[in-house]
């Protein structure tokens, strides 16, 4: 596992932030552990099944994650398909109501698997090399710089399953040297992933995700294309969930802490014009949001369904960087079954934040339909209302509509997502094109409010046993609103397309090769980035 990309680095000036050392101090840890260490719990029991059409849906594409894009997760120990177990088929889930920050589902760190160990400890070693020929994603009247890349990333997976607990964390801790002469040639970019559940009775279990960088990608944080310069920045996002089933219904707590600060600029920060917020895009700042939220959802007779939920936000930006936004949020929606394989429904949300009266309404229709052969669809279309003291009234359609298709060597998915964005609360958006149809955390840097729309498709097939291969690409537009940014300002487009194959030269070591192309707008802007990588596991 490794992280590409970096920046000339500077340190925060003191009072513009914390960063979350905790998880930092976790990073290092286990990150920098030996590899010779014992497993802590039976070896290879964590049986793995073999590749094929998802087992949940929306499916999940087995593809590596650009070198723009998150890491790849280390290797996992595998077993004889013999002893693989497929778990039973699920129908997909609708999409959540628009501005929502719904948690996650909580997945087994290793898909389709069935553990059968307590514990297991695995350390891992990547040493890439990369190349870029623009480095600092400036246009060809600047100059482009290209850039050589050289990571060796040692890191630690720990894989759980008591009786009553289960899930992993993972980190690793990337040593980079840079030949490009922008930048400190020296650098350490750390990460780390966690996700553990508890089940303390049938009825009631606690969830918790962490996931923490210090980066200079600047697609890692945020997959719609808003970050567009090359800068050192720490992010951390913290999630906890209770389920709690009370008779016959189902409620859900949950709380949402998001960090993120640039430790660096290597640009001038610009203003929005007449706004009580500066537009902190490629600036320096410090954003730290909370969302504090619940749900409760009820069946009514044997097809109907109805749930009800309220969120509460605190978004706090970075002294001078403007005030404090304090934010609620009510959802609601209706789902009927039409069948084992498919459902409808509608839903709506009616958001508030304090930050210039800001008000978005929002109604939509949705429905899903799967079938264990490997078709999945999840999807809503609706239409959202923005108000706001500083801009003029605004409207749009919304959407979030994801298909796949699985079978026994590949996977094939489609995607298209258009609504507003509060980017300073962070969120949940579709991955946009570089992991198949699962979402993906964006930071919560301060963009203001934004309308998005994406596009993406992905193919993945495995031509052997050992190969595997991948294609996909996404396109990204986003418009300013004049809140909290420059509505005159021209849409930011973002486009980015990679393919790649994977070889499994032994149990153990894996070597990859992938290329990248991005194009960013206004001004335009393309970089191409060649990686080759070998990995091993431990």
């Amino acid at each position: 596992m490794f992280h590409r990309g970096s920046s000339r680095r500077r340190d925060a000036k003191c009072g513009e932030g914390l960063p979350p050392l905790p998880a930092l101090l976790l990073t290092l840890l286990l990150g920098l552990a030996p590899a010779d260490l014992n497993p802590l719990g039976h070896h290879q029991a964590w049986a793995q099944a073999p590749s094929g059409p998802a087992s949940s849906g929306p499916a999940s594409s087995e593809a590596p994650q650009s070198q723009e894009s998150q890491p790849s997760s280390p290797q996992q120990p595998t077993t004889s398909p013999a002893t693989a177990v497929v778990p039973p088929w699920t129908p997909p889930v609708a999409p959540p109501p628009s501005q929502s920050h719904l948690p996650s589902p909580f997945v087994w760190p290793i898909q389709g698997t069935v553990p059968g160990a307590t514990f297991e400890y695995h350390s891992s070693l990547t040493l890439s090399e990369q190349y870029t020929d623009n480095f600092n994603l400036t246009t060809s009247a600047q100059g482009k710089q290209s850039n050589w890349r050289t990571t060796l990333s040692p890191g630690s997976t720990v894989l759980f399953n008591t009786a009553k607990t289960h899930g992993s964390i993972s980190a690793n801790t990337g040593f980079t040297y840079d030949s490009s002469s922008s930048t400190d040639n020296y650098n350490t970019f750390p990460n780390l992933s966690a996700s553990v559940q508890h089940q303390f009775t049938p009825r009631l279990s606690l969830t918790l995700n962490d996931s923490f960088y210090r980066n200079d990608n600047p697609t890692l944080v945020n997959s719609s294309g808003l970050r567009q310069q090359r800068q050192t920045y720490i992010s951390n996002t913290f999630g906890a969930s209770v389920g709690w089933l009370i008779d016959l219904l189902q409620t859900q707590y949950y709380y949402r802490n998001s960090y993120f600060s640039n430790t660096g600029t290597n640009q001038t920060t610009s203003a929005s014009q007449g706004n009580s917020t500066p537009n902190t895009n490629q600036g320096n700042s410090t954003t730290t949001s909370q969302v504090f939220g619940l749900s409760a959802s009820r069946g009514v007779g044997a097809l109907d369904t109805v749930t009800v939920g309220y969120e509460y936000s605190i978004n706090e930006p970075q002294q001078n960087q403007g005030p404090t936004s304090y934010g609620n949020l009510f959802t609601a929606s209706l789902s009927h079954k039409l069948g084992p394989y498919a459902s409808v429904g509608v839903q709506g949300s009616y958001a508030m934040q304090t930050l210039d009266n800001l008000k978005i309404w929002n109604g939509s229709v949705f429905g899903t339909y799967g079938l264990p052969s490997g078709f999945s669809f999840s999807g809503s279309v609706g239409y959202s209302l923005l108000d706001s003291d500083v801009a003029s009234n605004q409207s749009g359609y919304s959407g979030n509509a994801q298909v796949s298709y699985g079978h026994a060597r590949g996977v094939i998915s489609f995607g298209i997502f258009q609504d507003y964005q509060t980017t300073f609360q962070g969120g949940q958006v579709f991955q946009g094109g570089q992991s198949g149809l699962s979402t993906v955390d964006q930071s919560g840097q301060n963009f203001g409010v934004v309308q998005t729309l994406g596009l993406f498709g992905n193919f993945n097939y495995r031509l052997t046993p050992l190969v595997n291969t991948f294609l996909n690409a996404s396109y990204n537009q986003n418009r300013n609103t004049g809140i909290g940014n420059n509505k005159s300002s021209p849409n930011q487009d973002y486009f980015t397309a990679n393919a790649g194959a994977s070889w499994a030269v032994l149990r153990w070591l894996n070597l990859s090769l992938q290329y990248t192309f991005i194009e960013y707008n206004n001004p335009t802007r393309t970089q191409n980035t060649a990686l080759l990588s070998l990995s091993a596991v431990f």
